[in-house]
């Protein structure tokens, strides 16, 4: 992987411009398993700067690189990421965790609600507003139906 990933990243054709119309080319040009690598070692680029600012753990490049590797070949892996916001939208709190695979997305997005309302709890804040970018899981709690199964 390191290697394909080093020649993708190191191509002139994606070096003209900003970052974003790299990766823009990137997107129109490859494959979705090289675009799957990309977004792999951005996400774990992201992840190592959240993890500095917030926790002052910094990874070198080649342990990214692994953990970007890692993110890759272990694909059925869901990650979650949470955002704790105080009434006036600052933040407060963040959380990331990893669940070995789940059947489907819905699942992987109700499981993700289900952690935050245990945070919630176990961090003893009250009066908390979710959210979700999971149409289908906001719509199955709303529609107050006894299950969701249907949609899984």
């Amino acid at each position: 992987m390191a290697a394909s990933l080093s020649q993708l990243l190191e191509n002139p054709a994606y070096q003209d411009g900003t970052v974003a119309d790299g990766v823009f080319g990137m997107c129109r040009n490859e494959d979705n398993a090289m675009i799957g690598r990309v977004s792999s070692l951005f996400w774990c680029i992201w992840h190592n700067r959240n993890d500095k600012i917030w926790n002052d753990n910094v990874q070198s490049p080649s342990q990214i690189g692994r953990m970007a590797s890692a993110v890759w070949n272990e694909s059925s892996i869901t990650s979650m990421g949470l955002c704790f916001r105080d009434t006036n939208g600052q933040f407060v709190a963040d959380l990331t965790q990893w669940q070995q695979p789940v059947y489907s997305i819905v699942e992987g997005e109700a499981w993700a609600l289900l952690h935050a309302m245990k945070e919630v709890i176990h961090r003893g804040f009250e009066r908390v507003q979710f959210e979700s970018d999971s149409k289908l899981l906001v719509d199955a709690i709303h529609s107050r139906r006894p299950a969701i199964q249907n949609l899984i």
